[in-house]
């Protein structure tokens, strides 16, 4: 069973366009080109972050005259790092830029987590009117 971390806007038109589900686990994608994932989120500080973090780390390889070894496990660590918690800026970005969070939904996969939060807001919608 997967965890989905459901955001919206306060005016919501289309439930499965205006809402973002956010599956809570490990990112490969981020894990993998961090950098790139963020900007891709328009998560700016972040990705200043993370290509200052990989700058650094190339610092520390030239300069400094680390073992090769040495720096690919820290290039290795920072990945997952960012892979870890990739997923919680993301959050924490949308939360930055108006949304809310509205529900934390088990489900097998994203079209599950769908069906269940669509269904449960026409059941307020529809309690609501009557």
């Amino acid at each position: 069973m997967r965890v989905f971390t459901v955001f919206s806007k306060k005016q919501v038109k289309d439930y499965f366009k205006d809402v973002i589900y956010i599956e809570e686990e490990f990112s490969l994608t981020a894990a993998l080109c961090g950098g790139l994932w963020t900007l891709y989120h328009r998560m700016w500080i972040a990705s200043a972050f993370i290509f200052l973090g990989y700058w650094l780390l190339y610092l520390l390889l030239y300069y400094a005259q680390i073992n090769n070894d040495i720096f690919k496990v820290l290039c290795l660590a920072f990945s997952l790092y960012i892979g870890s918690y990739a997923k919680n800026w993301y959050a924490k970005s949308l939360l930055s830029k108006g949304y809310q969070l509205k529900k934390i939904i088990p489900a097998k996969d994203l079209e599950e987590a769908q069906l269940k939060y669509v269904s449960e807001q026409l059941d307020k919608a529809i309690g609501a009117t009557s």
